[in-house]
């Protein structure tokens, strides 16, 4: 099969990161995907698996724990979603992404079975998510990794990765998100993702508003695991910044550091470091060596992009896939704290099963201008509808063609101003590609303005 042919198939599963208002409990199915897994004898039971979830921070942690375990000299791999240019970003280990052939080989080898099941299809059709799911894996095994860093994709109770026990669990902090499918209320969607928790794991957890953390507290309680709690067993504070470094101190619960640095740009990057190093600990204490060196050097070199990240400067341009309310929070009070600009331009796209209205909410506060645009993604939400949750009129305009409104920003602003493009990783991802290859045109209309 070739690589063309694997991405074919592919294509012919339903994607539900396309598609919005949908129920999981009747698309996903955990049963399909753990009959899928013993057919290959159970891939995710040849090395230990590391669990994350959570509403804001669970992606960059799940590359922080990646890093540093990298670092440490084990075989590491790291399942993230979504991708930002190419699909192979989501599975990857320390020695780079899985190559063209290599998916396609495991592509392959699950066709047969697939299609063998397809004739009667008993526990409902298999998900673009689950077939790529099955795919890391299995590539995992046969890469001999040591440890898997695994990063859920929706929720977490019926989410394709629950299909794999984790070792140690992580939950970052829990916000409203996706809640036609994950429920209207925090306690609804933490419920959702505390069913990550298995009998007797090891948990890690940031601190949670008041009814997220009582139903982690119970989940742990009633599976027998032990709970570790960012703010209670282990805490970090913030020394300072340095281009493009977060500096801070951890106390944790089998180590200490002062003075520790991360590549990746803002507070909340200091926080999801201490969560990284929460499960870092949790290893330790498990018997698993890994030095304070390996840990400063996996922090130094984590490679995270579209999150807060400094694409371009004179003037700077920030890719940033802040996607509800509570991120679009972290990157307005990380853009001024960490910044110095004349004029804030903010592109802005969002999925339409977003908190629109919230997302606006936020980034007006500090914006002095907002190009409202959509990008190509089926969940894209149109640019007349976010224009409507946007208080200030004066201050916006709308450009429905990304290509347009990054032509008109790049044109207006000076080499003093700051362009933040932000709303959704989808969005994201096509700004950055058209970025790329637009750069030298995109900085004559700078100096021509």
């Amino acid at each position: 099969m070739t690589y063309n042919n694997a991405l074919k198939y592919l294509d012919t599963f339903i994607n539900y990161e396309k598609f919005d208002g949908f129920s999981p409990d009747r698309a996903f199915n955990l049963e399909r995907m753990r009959w899928l897994l013993a057919r290959f004898d159970n891939p995710e039971k040849a090395f230990k698996s590391i669990h994350i979830a959570g509403s804001k921070g669970k992606g960059s942690t799940s590359a922080m724990v990646f890093s540093i375990l990298k670092s440490a000299g084990f075989r590491a791999g790291l399942y993230t979603s979504p991708h930002l240019d190419d699909v192979r970003e989501r599975i990857r280990t320390d020695k780079g992404l899985i190559k063209e052939k290599e998916l396609s080989e495991i592509i392959e080898t699950l066709k047969p079975v697939i299609e063998e099941y397809n004739k009667e299809a008993k526990l409902g059709a298999f998900s673009f998510f689950e077939v790529f799911t099955a795919a890391a894996l299995m590539y995992f095994r046969i890469q001999r990794i040591d440890f898997a860093v695994l990063e859920v994709g929706l929720g977490g109770r019926l989410d394709a990765t629950n299909a794999v026990d984790g070792f140690v669990c992580g939950i970052t902090p829990i916000s409203f998100e996706h809640t036609d499918k994950l429920g209207g209320t925090i306690a609804a969607i933490a419920t959702e993702k505390a069913e990550i928790i298995k009998e007797e794991s090891i948990v890690v957890s940031a601190l949670q508003a008041d009814p997220a953390m009582r139903i982690i507290e119970s989940k742990c309680a009633s599976t027998s695991s032990q709970l570790y709690l960012l703010g209670r067993d282990f805490k970090f504070n913030c020394t300072g910044y340095d281009d493009g470094f977060e500096r801070f101190n951890f106390v944790g619960i089998a180590s200490r550091y002062k003075d520790i640095e991360v590549n990746l740009i803002g507070t909340h990057q200091a926080a999801n470091a201490a969560m990284a190093l929460g499960i870092i600990d949790a290893l330790k204490i498990s018997q698993f060596d890994i030095s304070e060196t390996s840990v400063r050097e996996g922090l130094r070199n984590v490679d995270w992009p579209g999150r807060c990240e400094v694409a371009g400067k004179d003037p700077l341009i920030i890719f940033d896939g802040a996607q509800n309310r509570a991120s679009a929070r972290v990157i307005i009070n990380t853009i001024p704290a960490r910044f110095r600009y004349d004029t804030l331009f903010v592109i802005l796209g969002t999925s339409k099963d977003k908190d629109i209205a919230g997302i606006c909410d936020e980034l007006e506060a500090v914006a002095d201008k907002i190009i409202v645009t959509v990008s190509s993604h089926p969940r894209a939400s149109s640019a007349e509808n976010i224009m409507r949750h946007i208080g200030d009129k004066t201050k916006a305009m709308s450009i429905p063609s990304l290509t347009d409104a990054l032509d008109v920003v790049f044109h207006i602003a000076s080499e003093t101003d700051l362009i933040l493009v932000t709303g959704s990783l989808f969005l994201v991802s096509e700004a950055r590609r058209m970025y790329r290859l637009n750069k030298d045109r995109f900085k004559e209309e700078v100096l021509l303005a």
